[in-house]
């Protein structure tokens, strides 16, 4: 009896494990010899980001790895070419487009919001905004090395105000159950839910000035507060803004 095809392989652990990336990279493998890289490069790109979600480093992660890197880099290559020779190099791009090819060719991942509490539909997904879209960015940017001092000056005495973030009546505790009560992710505020803590903005009043001065809205400090992670922190799906 002749050996299985890999696509047969594929298809049986599939039909076990549908995130199996053995199966995954098999199909990535057979459809770049055959020439089809567009799918092979689909196939791989699943194979590491189920390798991800199951921490998985092995053999078939490396290969799916230095597979997916060569197919992108040689299709970067292509796509750089024909965008030249159409009178479209990189000094011309806008920065959407710029963008957009980063994310082809594998140098940018796409970002997409994974809200774990409450989504608010039609926001722009947008990873990192551009500071001189905002008039107040360069003040706040030169009062950071204060604000710094001010926080030095709070962790001198130690963490013990900080109190853990997730609890049970806050931040989707079902997707950070590791972190429930623990201070691997801890805050200390300054305003919480309108609320203010005189003794912290007493503390930090450069802190607690800069958004209202620079930003000419108060309302703008309402949530401000410390925020302290420790490195063996693993946040699920949440964003961490740090005053």
């Amino acid at each position: 009896m002749s050996d299985p095809s890999p696509v047969d392989e594929a298809a049986s652990l599939l039909e076990v494990r549908p995130h199996s990336v053995h199966a995954h990279v098999l199909l990535g493998d057979w459809h770049a010899a055959k020439g089809d890289e567009q799918t092979a490069v689909y196939y791989y790109r699943c194979a590491l980001q189920f390798a991800e979600i199951q921490d998985l480093d092995d053999e078939d992660v490396s290969k799916a790895r230095a597979a997916l890197a060569r197919l992108e880099a040689e299709a970067n290559s292509r796509r750089e070419a024909r965008l030249t020779k159409r009178g479209l190099p990189p000094s011309k791009r806008s920065p959407r487009l710029a963008e957009a090819l980063d994310i082809a060719g594998g140098r940018r991942k796409l970002y997409r919001q994974e809200p774990t509490a409450f989504t608010y539909p039609g926001l722009v997904a947008t990873q990192f905004f551009d500071p001189t879209q905002f008039h107040w960015a360069p003040a706040i940017e030169a009062a950071a090395p204060a604000i710094r001092a001010e926080l030095d000056g709070l962790l001198s005495t130690g963490t013990e105000e900080f109190r853990a973030y997730v609890q049970h009546q806050t931040v989707a505790p079902e997707a950070n159950k590791a972190l429930l009560g623990k201070k691997d992710w801890s805050i200390l505020p300054l305003c919480e839910n309108g609320w203010l803590v005189p003794r912290i903005v007493e503390r930090c009043p450069r802190t607690w000035e800069a958004p209202t001065s620079e930003c000419g809205n108060g309302d703008h400090r309402d949530g401000a507060q410390w925020v302290r992670l420790e490195q063996s922190a693993v946040v699920s799906g949440a964003a961490v803004l740090r005053q």
